[in-house]
C-alpha cells in the first residue's frame, strides 16, 4: 500500500506557524500521557502505523528529534512533521493548523487557479496613473502582492496629508499583468493593466 499524504488531510509543507501549532499542540497530549518522553514517542509511531506510512518516516519519530523540536533546538525533516500531524487527526480528528492567510493570499490563490496562471510576475515599482504600485513576490508563489499608497492634500483650512492605502495581488499572463487592489477604507475594487499585450 503507497502511503498518500493528502488523503490523511496532511499538508504539501510546514511552514513555521504550522510547526509552531504542531509543536503546542504535541508538548500537551505528551504532559497529558503521562510517561517519559521515549516511551510516548513509541506510542506515537505505534499509533499511527496502521496507516501504512512508511518505516522510513517512522524511523524519524525518535525522541531525540522530538526533544530537539521542542527546545526549538533544531527544525526536522517534512516526515516528523507529517507524522506528528497525522497523529495529531488520527487522535483528535481534522484540524486547521495551515497558517492563516490574508484576503489578498486568498484572492491571489484563487485566480491563478482560475486562470490556471503558474508563473509569477516581476517584482518591483510601477507607474500607473500618477500612482507608484509595489509589487512583491515570494518563491514558489504564482502571483504577487501589490500595494499603493494615495497621498491626498484635505481641504484647506488645515490641508492636511491624509494617506489611503490600496492591497491586492499582481498576476501575470503572457506579456500583460494586471494587478487587482482594494481600498482599505472604501473597500471599492480596482483593475489595473500594468503591462498591456505587445
Amino acid at each position: 500500500m503507497i502511503f498518500d499524504p493528502a488523503k490523511f488531510g496532511l499538508l504539501s509543507h510546514y511552514p513555521p506557524d504550522a510547526q509552531q501549532r504542531i509543536r503546542r499542540l504535541m508538548l500537551e497530549d505528551w504532559k497529558a500521557a503521562g510517561v517519559k518522553l521515549p516511551t510516548y514517542m513509541k506510542l506515537v509511531a505505534r499509533f499511527i502505523a496502521s496507516t501504512g506510512v512508511s518505516e522510513g518516516w517512522l524511523a524519524k519519530l525518535s525522541h531525540q528529534t522530538m526533544d530537539k523540536m521542542l527546545k526549538l533546538a533544531s527544525t526536522p525533516r517534512y516526515e516528523f512533521w507529517a507524522c506528528l500531524h497525522l497523529y495529531l487527526i488520527r487522535k483528535y480528528g481534522p484540524l486547521d493548523i495551515s497558517p492563516e492567510l490574508t484576503d489578498p493570499e486568498i484572492l491571489g490563490q484563487a485566480v491563478c487557479r482560475f486562470g490556471s496562471i503558474t508563473d509569477a510576475p516581476d517584482p518591483g515599482e510601477y507607474e500607473f496613473d500618477g500612482r507608484s504600485i509595489v509589487i512583491e513576490t515570494e518563491e514558489g508563489r504564482p502571483y504577487g502582492l501589490a500595494e499603493c499608497v494615495e497621498t491626498q492634500t484635505g481641504p484647506d483650512p488645515f490641508g492636511v496629508k491624509i494617506e489611503r492605502k490600496h492591497q491586492g495581488i499582481a498576476v501575470a499572463q503572457g506579456n500583460r499583468m494586471v494587478a487587482v487592489l482594494r481600498d482599505a477604507v472604501s473597500l471599492q475594487i480596482t483593475t489595473i493593466a500594468l503591462k498591456a499585450d505587445s
